[in-house]
């Protein structure tokens, strides 16, 4: 007797968590599981905006940076358009990886104009992102550091 109530029970607890492939899953037969729902967000796509300090031998000054990004699988793509203390801007445009895993984006930054690129590594927190952009030309290599906050 104790055998049938230790299988009635373990089917019983199969059945419960989806675990039991007698039958079909539909929301009709199972109305507590449909609503259970799993809300992926887009933690990337958007507009961003911040500063970009960059620290030199005569100092640190920040520039302003904007990005405009899309996520597309875990591609993502974008502009950043980063402007200096005179108003003027520059458009870069950016390709580069997602990790879910890690909040990570990891990609390069080029010039359409020029050659060369700038490798860029950032960190996604909920509506803030933070990161470094390197540059390595011509024998000379500098580091930026990225603030953004989400803007949309």
């Amino acid at each position: 007797m104790k055998t049938k109530t230790m299988m009635a029970a373990c089917a019983a607890t199969a059945v419960g968590f989806g675990l039991a492939a007698a039958a079909p899953w539909t929301a009709d037969a199972h109305p507590a599981r449909a609503a259970i729902t799993v809300s992926l967000e887009d933690a990337i796509s958007g507009d961003w905006e911040g500063t970009l300090t960059i620290e030199t031998p005569q100092g640190s000054f920040d520039l302003d940076l904007a990005m405009s990004l899309e996520l597309d699988g875990t591609d993502v793509t974008g502009t950043f358009t980063i402007t200096g203390p005179d108003g003027n801007s520059q458009d870069v445009d950016f390709e580069g990886e997602y990790s879910e895993d890690d909040g990570s984006v990891t990609g390069v930054l080029t010039n359409p104009d020029e050659e060369g690129e700038a490798q860029v590594e950032m960190k996604v927190d909920g509506d803030e992102m933070t990161g470094s952009i390197h540059v390595e030309e011509g024998g000379v290599e500098l580091d930026m550091e990225l603030s953004v906050s989400r803007v949309d």
